[in-house]
């Protein structure tokens, strides 16, 4: 289940439907919002509603973007500390995002739990299920798990887990594997 927050509000969207719960930080979205109302994409784009979405792990960056009702994110491009950015890829956030994790520096151990939440927050953009809980209905238990990262022999970091994306069946599950370089950009999805 992805979870977006709107102006303060946290949002669990599930096949169409909202969970809604106060949220009790200050609105962090401010200036992402007003960098991309600002820009010429918005200034062009009729579609709404328009959705926003700040990684826990890594906060500098804010997706902006819409959702159809049953659909996922359609993201627009993101908003770095503040500066609208059209479109930006995971390759393009790597060198500016993941050096403040500590990843250059990180041990075997700690650079897997980063590419972890890198491939969660930021690759799949918060679609990654950490269990079967996550899905409508739920799956079995221990049919789905969390997200895992091994450090190959060449030195890439290979995160395998499970995504949710909506069919005309429902809600489903499929397996993903990222591969990431050492850099912590993208070699194979």
């Amino acid at each position: 289940m992805a979870k977006f927050r709107y102006w303060g509000v946290s949002v669990l969207l599930s096949l169409g439907q909202a969970d809604l719960a106060m949220a009790t930080e200050r609105p962090p979205y401010g200036e992402a919002l007003a960098a991309y109302l600002g820009s010429v994409r918005a200034a062009n784009d009729g579609t709404a509603p328009l959705y926003l979405y700040r990684p826990d792990s890594f906060s500098r960056v804010t997706f902006i973007g819409h959702v159809a009702p049953d659909a996922v994110p359609s993201w627009r491009g993101v908003a770095i500390d503040g500066v609208w950015q059209p479109a930006a890829t995971p390759d393009d956030l790597a060198p500016l995002l993941l050096p403040d994790t500590g990843w250059s520096a990180a041990d075997e151990a700690t650079r897997e739990a980063i590419a972890v939440r890198w491939v969660e927050e930021i690759v799949m953009t918060g679609e990654v299920l950490r269990s079967g809980a996550d899905l409508v209905p739920p799956a079995p238990e221990g049919a789905i798990g969390p997200a895992a990262a091994r450090t190959l022999p060449d030195g890439s970091i290979e995160v395998s887990g499970w995504v949710s994306h909506l069919s005309v069946a429902g809600e489903v599950a499929d397996p993903f594997t990222v591969r990431l370089a050492p850099d912590g950009t993208v070699l194979s999805a």
